[in-house]
């Protein structure tokens, strides 16, 4: 069976369609982006790596409409940095406040050194709470080099509530949890911790 060939974002039917790599160019990568683009109420984005420039491009636009993005965690090689409203960006992290620090926390990349420490998801959502919902995952990153170079796979699955659903309760399970992490860690001065170590309260 031949791979998918490259199908303008408008074109892509209802129902699942697979996009698999290696691929003969980057093109679906940018119709991807055009996808996001083309939302009319929201849209909710997991990259556990770099942001590809077509989506930052898409991001940098300014939408009637909130959009989410979720990193593993903030870097050098993940640093996407957005001054619009519309775009709210979180990534994964430790607390670091003493609020929380009752017992220690390790992550995915520390136990098998996977590169990365939080999340490994790559899911879009597109105007998911609507009756015309598009989920777009796989195990391929978003990149040109998952695209073009490693064996991927990537679905395309629009019209489908209630995958979408399902998809969308993970994905702000996710976000609200590594959100709250962030806000703690940037205003850890206005918490001190309740208990020492041996369960006693402190903070009377």
């Amino acid at each position: 069976a031949e791979i998918q060939k490259d199908v303008p974002h408008e074109k892509i039917k209802n129902g699942m369609t697979v996009f698999f790599s290696p691929r003969q160019s980057v093109d679906m990568l940018q119709q991807y982006a055009g996808l996001i683009e083309a939302a009319n109420e929201m849209v909710c984005c997991i990259y556990p790596f770099n942001i590809d420039q077509r989506f930052q491009a898409v991001f940098q636009e300014d939408k009637p409409y909130i959009r989410y993005i979720l990193l593993d965690q903030r870097s050098k090689s993940n640093a996407f940095v957005t001054n619009d409203k519309d775009v709210e960006v979180t990534a994964g992290s430790y607390i670091k406040s003493p609020v929380d620090q009752w017992v220690s926390e390790t992550s995915a990349g520390r136990i098998i050194h996977s590169g990365v420490d939080f999340l490994h998801n790559k899911i879009i959502l597109i105007d998911t709470l609507t009756d015309k919902p598009i989920v777009i995952t796989g195990s391929a990153n978003y990149s040109e080099n998952s695209t073009i170079s490693n064996d991927e796979n990537t679905l395309v699955i629009k019209g489908d509530t209630r995958v979408a659903d399902i998809y969308f309760t993970e994905f702000v399970r996710l976000f609200d949890h590594f959100s709250f992490r962030e806000w703690i860690n940037n205003n850890k001065t206005d918490f001190k911790p309740f208990l020492d170590e041996t369960g006693n309260c402190i903070n009377k």
